[in-house]
């Protein structure tokens, strides 16, 4: 079972950033995609919404922010990522298939399938172990619609390339910042806390999720980095003055 707070936190995580972040997105989005996500660290849920809708909300809304219509390589930092490229013939179509190898293994691996014109196929993300976190993919025949791009609004980049979208309070009373680097990204909450709590590293629904105590703070994060990582980016965030 699925912790209450916890499920609060990675919804509304989820549902900020993709708000906030670079989300391209098609009319009728759900139009024959499949898409495969890990629940936790041992099963996965699978739905072809051609088919059939998720009957939780929660797990709706979740998938639904995962998926992408469109991608630009212009997003993607070469300082960050290694790229190679191939090219598949699939159903008379040409797709372009970039696969986005983190430098550093300070984040996760992207494999995209990519039309001529930047309509994604298929997106596949994997951990540093190679444990698929979630992939979808789009029916080859689906009917062309106008794409709307939206630019990643404001911010600046703090973290190793990961750039700020989003800085506020969440429904829960913590405060919030979300960060991209176009491919992969996360999400930092916090409050004061007195209380010690037992350290909680978990997969959820395709996101990696670390909460525990830093000093007087009681920290969640929530993305596509490994944990360690996360632990250096709340040590990054408390030097700075940016958690306090």
């Amino acid at each position: 079972m699925i912790d209450k707070q916890v499920k609060n936190i990675c919804l509304y995580f989820l549902f900020i950033f993709f708000v906030s972040v670079v989300l391209a997105r098609a009319e009728n989005l759900f139009e024959g995609v499949y898409i495969k996500i890990a629940l936790d660290e041992d099963r996965y849920v699978q739905f072809d919404f051609e088919k059939e809708t998720p009957h939780n909300k929660y797990l709706a809304h979740t998938v639904s922010n995962l998926i992408n219509a469109v991608f630009s390589v212009d997003m993607v930092s070469s300082e960050y990522y290694s790229e190679k490229i191939s090219y598949k013939k699939i159903s008379d179509f040409n797709i372009k298939v970039i696969e986005f190898d983190p430098i550093f293994n300070d984040r996760f691996k992207h494999i995209l399938w990519i039309y001529k014109d930047g309509r994604i196929y298929k997106q596949e993300v994997y951990d540093l172990s190679g444990k698929l976190l979630y992939s979808y993919q789009f029916k080859t025949n689906r009917v062309k619609k106008r794409i709307f791009n939206h630019k990643v609004s404001g911010g600046y980049y703090l973290y190793k390339g990961f750039k700020l979208v989003y800085k506020g309070v969440n429904r829960d009373g913590e405060k919030q910042i979300s960060f991209t680097d176009g491919l992969n990204s996360f999400s930092v909450f916090w409050k004061k806390s007195n209380n010690k709590t037992v350290p909680i590293k978990r997969i959820l629904l395709g996101n990696y999720m670390l909460r525990k105590n830093f000093g007087n703070y009681l920290v969640t994060v929530v993305g596509t980095i490994p944990y360690f990582e996360m632990e250096k980016v709340v040590n990054y965030l408390i030097k700075k003055e940016v958690i306090r």
